[in-house]
């Protein structure tokens, strides 16, 4: 198991990829409306 390997460095990542979606998801929305 790997996963667990640079936990900190891996979690960020996962972060920030979490907010570019919510950026995109109301991009997507404001477009909608």
């Amino acid at each position: 198991m790997e996963l667990l390997g640079d936990g900190p460095v891996r979690l960020q990542g996962i972060l920030s990829h979490i907010g570019l979606c919510k950026r995109l998801m109301n991009a997507a929305s404001d477009d909608i409306k």
